[in-house]
């Protein structure tokens, strides 16, 4: 490897004209006065250092970036800085009044300077709302060119080292320029310092660490985090100084390990502990994200405590209890917050004082197991997806003098988690939670139903950073993998065993039930099912105990469509018995699914939509909506069905009624064909990619007004983060399509983006975002709703999608909502000659939010 040279220093006169210094004159006849000042300034320039000299001339006279004048000089960015910084200390100390009125010579007043830079820094941060890149970054020039570079006033210097810590913010996410990113923030730390702003420079440490771990940039990512966690105990800021101890646990970590744009991820964060007559609770989390996988499965280790954030009650005898309260609408980076809806109760009880608990750190007697059962006011299963999912039943165990040992959540989504303490530095003590400084535990847990092509671990290092006044600062560093498949095997045969170890049936069913679909061999499968099947004896679940025994049954052969018709109904009135509309609603659906496989299609409808009103009358909206969509689409299907020339994709849309009016709530999309490969074609997933009902709170609105809403979009490598801004251009159009003219409509033009700045590798990327990126105009017609959307596409292709038949129950204005209320939408794709339908339905609403479904049906040239 040859050595890194370093280029001889050059002299200012050598310089090519056309990078040279700007000749500040404005004319050949400058009077002298000025020439007098000018030979000052050069006079001041020249008792400089040459280096220092050099890159202060490069930079402020010519206007070089820093990243020209380190390519010219052939250093490193932050060799740049630093003679920067070095230069105009020295300038500061030695221009003499005269010489600072030179460089002052063409400022306005201040009262002018201060509004031009408010002005700027409004405009920057308006255009980053919007995710606006060329306006942002054009407006953060223009706020950086407003504030002199070389004032000392400290408006001034707070206002530059604002604007390039949101500069550098924006770099770093939904820009995605990395290296400008650490640009920005290097030049703002070095600004903020010189200035003896400590705090700002140790937030923009914070975000330079952040913006090194999302580039994979792990060793100077290193440096710099120890240097951020100096800072910030030198403020005695303890969580942002246990953050930057996650950050160091996190580059080492990944280096090696992961690299961004590959499946998985990692988050650092940390946690207060608070101890006092309530028991140990924890404090709301802070953390710094950037993953792929989901929520609201816990990110990090810690996360599966937080809800309801205290651990322990005062008293930790056996039969001890304490009940809770989870109101939590926020949620945290780690964890979602609670929908709109009731609230819920969690109620702890310690059972035990003696099981033994076996991990991959050993085997720990008399442990403590506290249950905690958690549900709405009611008791019942929660109707919204998220809510179920923090509620059902936690198990923790607490080794003396260890920790936690083991989590698992059992929710009413009837999904299991575990997490288990993979290795930990023991320091003496008898305390359950101990939490003296310098302890460390490392847990690990792998995400439930897992595809088998991506089998992933996560791995969570936790120490304790400082404790003071009753709180415990525990920093957490997660990272997520996927693993190699010829480890699985082992990694199973692992699981099982300590589950078995431990005597827990329940997590004996969890860990089967997760690796099952890893399995392929026959007769392991079966006798994998047979222990399931003894699991649930023990703990008496009926309903799971028929389940496991038909797919005991499937290990034989698959079964017949009668046979799975007999399955579907056994399994109801198993539900029945147990009062569950969950599992009511799913039991349903699979006899829907059997009365179809033997060819009862009016039966099957009827079985299907039953299972989607039982789901709705529970609340659940999501759930109800995805079986009314599938089951639009089966009737399309029965009509044509899906081969090499046809695809399908459904979904639904929400719409919220509030007090301004409606507004979109976003979409979810399921296909059957997935995205068509290839380097043409629009994705098949037609309708919700236009985000029709996308800037609807403007409808009613004045001409001119604007909304901008984000929300995320399911992607084939992910979800990505969309940012629509929408404004009502027009209250009295004309729309013509197939079934007609429609005068007086409602004009709304959107813009849509997609945040690069999280990028994850996939074949399609580039094609599909191309779709989805760009200008859209939609048109709503009074009485009749959505007639036409023209998008058109970044790629340089536009779709126009046109109403061509539409059935109006009830409702009214420019989107009348009305149960059954139906739309008919087409359209051709310029790339391919695609033909897309798209079958649009109100199909439920329950509060204030509407659902409308969709089903499109993609066509093949050949056969449309």
């Amino acid at each position: 490897m040859a050595w890194r040279g370093r280029r001889p220093v050059v002299p200012l006169d050598d310089l090519p004209a056309e990078r040279g210094p700007v000749d500040v004159r404005r004319d050949a006849d400058v009077d002298m006065e000025q020439g007098e000042r000018w030979a000052h300034v050069r006079a001041v320039l020249a008792r400089l250092p040459e280096k220092s000299r050099l890159a202060l001339t490069l930079h402020y006279l010519s206007d070089w970036s820093y990243a020209d004048i380190a390519e010219f000089l052939d250093v490193p960015v932050t060799t740049v800085v630093g003679r920067l910084h070095r230069a105009r200390r020295l300038m500061q100390e030695r221009l003499e009044p005269m010489v600072r009125d030179t460089f002052d010579a063409e400022r306005l007043e201040d009262g002018h300077i201060a509004g031009i830079v408010a002005a700027a820094i409004e405009k920057t941060k308006q255009a980053q709302e919007r995710w606006e890149r060329v306006n942002f970054l054009a407006g953060a020039d223009e706020a950086l060119a407003a504030l002199d570079p070389m004032s000392s006033d400290p408006e001034i210097v707070r206002g530059r080292v604002e604007v390039l810590g949101m500069r550098g913010d924006a770099r770093a996410t939904w820009i995605g320029d990395g290296p400008g990113a650490v640009r920005d923030y290097l030049h703002a730390i070095a600004t903020a310092d010189e200035a003896g702003g400590a705090e700002d420079a140790a937030r923009l440490c914070k975000d330079l660490v952040a913006a090194y771990l999302r580039g994979g940039q792990y060793e100077p990512g290193r440096h710099a985090a120890e240097n951020a966690r100096e800072r910030f105990e030198a403020l005695g800021d303890h969580p942002h100084g246990a953050m930057m101890r996650a950050a160091v646990d996190l580059c080492d970590d990944l280096d090696g390990a992961w690299r961004p744009g590959e499946p998985g991820g990692y988050v650092m964060g940390v946690f207060p502990l608070r101890r006092d007559e309530r028991g140990l609770t924890f404090d709301t989390p802070v953390s710094v994200r950037n993953y792929t996988w989901g929520r609201p499965s816990p990110s990090v280790a810690l996360a599966w405590l937080l809800y309801p954030a205290r651990v322990l009650g005062p008293d930790v005898t056996v039969g001890a209890s304490w009940e809770d309260r989870i109101t939590d609408r926020t949620g945290h980076n780690v964890l979602w917050g609670l929908p709109d809806g009731p609230e819920i109760i969690a109620r702890s009880t310690v059972e035990s004082d003696d099981d033994t608990v076996v991990t991959p750190a050993g085997e720990f007697r008399d442990c403590l197991r506290v249950r905690t059962t958690i549900a709405p006011p009611d008791g019942r299963v929660s109707p919204e997806y998220v809510a179920r999912s923090h509620s059902g039943v936690r198990s923790a165990w607490y080794a003396p003098g260890v920790g936690c040992v083991k989590a698992r959540h059992e929710d009413q989504n009837h999904v299991s988690r575990t997490v288990v303490l993979a290795a930990y530095s023991p320091v003496a003590s008898s305390d359950y939670f101990p939490v003296d400084i310098g302890r460390e535990w490392r847990y690990r847990w792998s995400p439930p139903k897992t595809s088998r092509y991506e089998f992933s671990v996560y791995t969570d290092t936790v120490r304790v950073t400082s404790s003071e006044d009753g709180v415990a600062c525990l920093s957490s560093a997660t990272v997520g993998v996927r693993r190699p498949e010829d480890g699985l095997a082992e990694h199973i045969g692992s699981d099982m065993c300590m589950e078995e170890a431990s005597q827990d049936w329940a997590g004996k069913a969890g860990s089967i039930e997760q690796w099952l679909p890893f399995v392929d061999d026959a007769a392991r499968r079966r006798a994998m099912l047979n222990r399931l099947v003894q699991a649930y004896e023990a703990l008496g679940r009926d309903y799971q105990v028929i389940d496991a025994r038909w797919r005991l049954r499937e290990t034989d052969g698959e079964l017949t469509p009668r046979d799975s018709l007999s399955r579907g109904r056994e399994l109801l009135a198993a539900a029945d018995a147990d009062d569950d509309w969950h599992t009511q609603s799913k039991s349903m659906w699979l006899v829907g699914l059997a009365l179809r496989g033997v060819g009862d299609l009016v039966e099957s409808q009827t079985a299907l939509r039953a299972s989607a009103g039982k789901s709705a009358d529970a609340g659940d909206l999501g759930d109800a909506c995805a079986r009314e969509c599938w089951a639009d689409q089966f009737l399309l299907e029965d009509d044509i069905p899906a081969d090499d020339a046809h695809g399908y994709a459904c979904g639904d849309m929400r719409l919220q009624e509030i007090d301004s009016g409606l507004h979109s709530g976003g979409a979810t999309t399921s296909t059957s064909g997935g995205y068509p490969p290839g380097a043409a074609g629009a994705p098949l997933t037609s309708l919700p990619m236009h985000g029709p009902y996308q800037g609807v709170s403007l409808l009613g609105q004045p001409v001119g007004t604007t909304h901008t809403e984000r929300n995320n979009v399911g992607m084939p490598w992910g979800t990505e983060s969309k940012m629509v801004t929408s404004t009502l251009i027009d209250g009295a159009a004309v729309a013509t399509t197939p079934c007609g003219r429609f005068e007086g409509c409602a004009v709304i033009e959107s813009r849509h983006e997609v945040d690069v700045g999280n990028r994850v590798e996939h074949p399609d990327r580039e094609r599909i975002l191309g779709y989805t990126r760009g200008k859209q105009l939609s048109w709503f017609a009074p009485g009749v709703g959505l007639v036409r959307v023209r998008h058109e596409h970044d790629n340089g292709l536009a779709t126009d999608l046109l109403l061509r038949r539409y059935s109006i129950e009830g409702g009214s204005g420019l989107l009348p909502l009305h149960i059954d209320n139906r739309w008919e939408y087409a359209s051709t794709d310029e790339a391919t000659g695609t033909v897309y339908e798209d079958f649009v339905r109100v199909a439920a609403k329950v509060g204030a939010t509407w659902a409308v479904v969709f089903t499109t049906r993609a066509t093949a040239t050949s056969a449309a």
